[in-house]
């Protein structure tokens, strides 16, 4: 989504300069190769990282932090502190450090969030809790171990205290920055589908891990609506897909078929080459385009909409009693 959110800026709007931010080097990396190619005279910049976490932490995965109790410590305190210097988050940085004037985000922060799985979490430490009190005797300190590492887990997965600090920190990189406008590409959880919903993820009751991704979306759109209304915030603006999408990403089928994929994979040109769409329309030709098309179906030229009448009281019909 968000490769496309750049390729449409560059060609609609000209930027003299687009920042393209990522989870991995390599997902940059790629942006970059590809955006190359289509554009001139705009500036390239990749940033990589999880925005997520404190600046400190980056480059460890969270297992290593769970583990490691002085970056436990740090990311508990980032979550959880009403103290914490919001300064140091790896969101506030990326902000401050490439000052850009417009920011869309497309990061699935829902999914990020709501993965981290606190039912799977909480599951577990029901079992040891279990377990330990069935035990008789002593136990060991070193018995215990498994416990401690799964609360600290569920503690740091806790998705409402996520989000909501999130939102804070993300309040004061916008309060301090030359930022006007915010927009944020977010999520419905279920591709805008029900609650049965085996299209998008092949789920059929669904899981309890997918609605709660849909409940973190939502929480998220409230508190958006709040910082929208913010004296002295930047415009922000939420726009929340609901249509499926009825394919997948290079990186994707990459991840799924360990295959080295050609350039250009996916791309609305490379798909026209290869014969799986008929045309690729500038956004600015649509309606003419969608005019000769539907004259083309109809076998007659098309006529122009005709305006409809508003009736007034006066003027609707009288219905029998």
């Amino acid at each position: 989504m968000g490769l496309q959110v750049a390729r449409e800026a560059a060609r609609e709007l000209q930027p003299s300069r687009i920042i393209i931010s990522a989870l991995t080097e390599g997902e940059v990396d790629a942006a970059i190769a590809m955006l190359s190619r289509e554009t001139k005279d705009i500036e390239l910049v990749g940033v990589s990282g999880d925005i997520f976490i404190p600046e400190s932490l980056q480059g460890k995965d969270r297992a290593a932090m769970i583990a490691d109790r002085e970056s436990f410590d740090e990311l508990f305190a980032e979550i959880f502190s009403p103290d914490v210097d919001y300064a140091k988050s790896a969101l506030f940085q990326v902000i401050d450090r490439h000052k850009p004037t417009v920011i869309v985000d497309c990061i699935n922060t829902a999914t990020a969030i709501s993965y981290q799985d606190v039912f799977t979490v909480s599951r577990r430490i029901k079992m040891l809790l279990d377990a330990l009190e069935s035990r008789t005797g002593k136990v060991d300190v070193q018995e215990l171990q498994p416990l401690f590492t799964s609360v600290r887990e569920l503690l740091l997965s806790e998705g409402v205290p996520q989000i909501t600090r999130h939102i804070l920190f993300l309040h004061r990189a916008l309060e301090q920055s030359s930022v006007r406008v915010y927009v944020k590409v977010g999520t419905t959880g279920t591709g805008g589908m029900g609650i049965n919903i085996p299209y998008t993820h092949s789920e059929d009751k669904p899981s309890a891990t997918l609605l709660a991704k849909s409940a973190i979306g939502f929480a998220h759109t409230g508190l958006l609506f709040l910082l929208a209304r913010t004296p002295g915030a930047s415009i922000i603006k939420e726009l929340k897909p609901g249509a499926m999408i009825g394919f997948a990403g290079s990186r994707v089928i990459q991840q799924a078929t360990y295959e080295t994929l050609p350039d250009g994979f996916q791309t609305a040109e490379f798909l026209l080459k290869h014969g799986m769409i008929d045309m690729v329309v500038a956004r600015a030709d649509l309606p003419a385009t969608f005019r000769q098309l539907l004259d083309l179906y109809d076998h007659q030229p098309v006529e122009p909409a005709q305006p409809v009448e508003v009736r007034t009281p006066a003027t609707r019909p009288a219905i029998a009693p």
